[in-house]
């Protein structure tokens, strides 16, 4: 994995938990051999501040890592636990975050912790077939979806 491109100010990346077994998953399990090192908290759209956890931009391909979905986290005037550490707020920047990829023509892959650490393997398959989809099979895979598009009737 390598850090953020040259266009980006430079600044320190801290790594969580996660985003480490990502990376070493990336390395190790089939990802990196298809495409090469993944860029950690890269900004892929001028202009906005969010970046994306791990991607290669020549290939189009993201990697959002979601930890906090289980975490719990207290209301601070009472000490109540309130549910999820994503609070309403979060959940509307990331699906703007999304949308926004999603427009430019990026695959957005997202995996929580219990996928990371329960099977590596199929968040490593599902990688793969990404970046296969933007490399070898990119002109046959669309063309493909076009003609099964072709003949659904709306």
């Amino acid at each position: 994995m390598v850090s953020a491109n040259s266009k980006m100010r430079r600044r320190k990346v801290v790594q969580s938990k996660l985003e480490i077994a990502a990376a070493w998953i990336v390395k190790h399990l089939g990802p990196e051999e298809i495409a090469g090192p993944a860029v950690a908290q890269f900004r892929p759209i001028p202009g906005r501040r969010w970046s994306v956890d791990l991607c290669w931009p020549e290939r189009r391909v993201a990697v959002e890592l979601q930890g906090g979905i289980w975490a719990q986290r207290k209301d601070p005037v009472t000490g109540k636990r309130l549910g999820s550490a994503h609070t309403g707020r979060g959940h509307e920047r990331d699906m703007e975050k999304l949308n926004a990829l999603q427009i430019a023509g990026w695959i957005v892959l997202q995996f929580s912790t219990t996928m990371v650490n329960k099977d590596p393997h199929g968040v490593a398959d599902v990688i793969c077939r990404a970046l296969k989809i933007r490399t070898e099979g990119a002109e046959k895979t669309y063309k493909q979806e076009e003609r099964r598009v072709a003949h659904v009737k709306l």
